[in-house]
């Protein structure tokens, strides 16, 4: 099963590359006739080259953050720290939130140089970026609490569900299918 994850994960990945590379093979399509009027040559230029920008940058943050997860992965680190967050939380609820919210973290430190260089560098080489670096760490504090709390509800709730009908699940399955 172990195993099964694993390719599954590297799968999707390779898939989404091949679709984003395919996109990338026809980003130079001319306009057709009856929307060229709409465009200025110069500016949809800037926008295929704004788009080729995040294109490369979105490339590299899917290979970093798939080798990423499947080293952690392969290593054992979920269950090193599921087994961790359950000697310091009794609650199974609680486990969960808080093994999502480490999960979130690391998700989050991640992509953190990616959206950092998305936001000062290719945002403001294009003339888009008005954020000062103040307020995109403040965003980022405030999106972190945002979903830690939204989300935490919204997990607990499920996490109550689940709980509530464990032993009909399979009823459940059954009927929705």
């Amino acid at each position: 099963m172990f195993y099964l994850v694993i390719i599954l994960i590297i799968s999707m990945t390779v898939f989404s590359l091949i679709t984003e590379l395919l996109n990338y093979q026809h980003r130079n399509t001319p306009l057709p006739s009856n929307v060229q009027t709409l465009y200025e040559p110069e500016k949809y230029q800037q926008s295929l080259a704004y788009q080729m920008a995040n294109f490369k940058l979105g490339l590299v943050r899917n290979v970093v953050q798939t080798s990423l997860l499947v080293l952690l992965l392969a290593f054992g680190f979920f269950g090193w720290l599921e087994q961790t967050l359950s000697t310091q939380v009794s609650s199974p609820m609680w486990n969960t939130l808080l093994f999502l919210f480490v999960f979130y973290l690391i998700t989050l430190v991640i992509g953190l140089p990616f959206r950092y260089y998305r936001t000062f560098v290719i945002e403001a080489s294009f003339g888009f970026n008005k954020t000062t670096k103040g307020l995109f760490f403040v965003d980022l504090l405030k999106s972190l609490v945002l979903i830690s709390v939204l989300g935490g509800a919204v997990l607990a709730g499920l996490h109550a569900l689940y709980v509530a009908f464990a032993s009909q699940l399979t009823v459940f399955l059954v009927a929705a299918y």
